[in-house]
């Protein structure tokens, strides 16, 4: 025995996915459209920004590259995660459960996360988000009820991780350097922008690959990859690179008064 494809039984859905692609992309591609336009127009309405440095560009540009990797990661796990749990067989009462293990991580953390960060450090709070949402992302493999729950718990600390030290980094090291404090609306512009053509844009990457393989056990053990898998290890790919680009470039920052480098 080799490796086993799923029954197509087993994925709810997959012929009507197949019908409504066309609609699918074509309503991204309009969203993408209407986001970029709507974007330009404010930028150029605006003209209480001042004329920004090279260094500052550089910065900017450098926050910005990750940024957008780190939550094109978290966009692309999104709307295949019930889909995954549903195609393992899962009852949707064991499925909720999953979900609730996730959300009450992410509300029990998410109460100290700031000042966590703030303590341990806002470069290896974002680090830690890489670390944790890899760990989500493998767990996706297995169908194994405990496992999963292990990367709902995970995945659920990541995200307060994701939404708290990655804006938090980059105001601490904006004002260190000495920018001007006009300038951080013009990158949390660009951020917001960005994340949702990250968001787009994902959808349909994470859509394609999903498609390029069925969900196939490998071996005779609970571990499976291809289906729904793949779009968690897209994600698990861009985390890796995130870290890599974190770990040498980023200077670490810190919330106390005495020392914000």
């Amino acid at each position: 025995p080799g490796h086993e494809h799923v029954p197509s039984s087993l994925l709810p859905g997959i012929g009507s996915h197949a019908r409504s692609m066309d609609m699918f992309m074509a309503g991204l591609l309009i969203s993408f459209v209407l986001t970029l336009g709507l974007t330009i127009s404010a930028r150029r309405g605006s003209q209480s920004v001042k004329p920004s440095s090279v260094d500052f560009k550089r910065f900017q540009q450098g926050f910005l590259t990750v940024y957008y990797i780190a939550m094109t990661a978290d966009w692309l796990q999104g709307p295949y995660v019930y889909a995954l749990y549903s195609s393992y067989g899962f009852s949707k009462h064991d499925i909720a459960v999953l979900f609730i293990g996730g959300f009450g991580a992410s509300m029990v953390f998410g109460t100290f996360v700031g000042i966590l960060s703030d303590k341990l450090g806002r470069k290896r709070s974002c680090i830690a988000y890489c670390v944790l949402y890899i760990i989500s992302c493998c767990t996706k493999h297995a169908k194994d009820y405990n496992t999963l729950m292990l990367g709902r718990v995970t995945g659920g600390i990541a995200t307060s991780l994701l939404f708290s030290a990655f804006e938090s980094w980059m105001v601490c090291e904006h004002n260190a350097r000495g920018y001007d404090a006009s300038l951080l609306g013009d990158t949390f512009s660009l951020m917001y922008f960005g994340n949702s053509l990250c968001a787009i844009v994902s959808g349909v990457v994470a859509q394609w690959a999903a498609d390029r393989q069925p969900l196939t056990r490998l071996g005779t053990g609970h571990w499976f990859y291809g289906g729904f898998c793949t779009p968690f290890d897209l994600s698990a790919l861009c985390l890796v690179v995130s870290l890599l680009l974190i770990a040498p470039r980023w200077a670490e920052n810190y919330g106390d008064a005495a020392g914000e480098r």
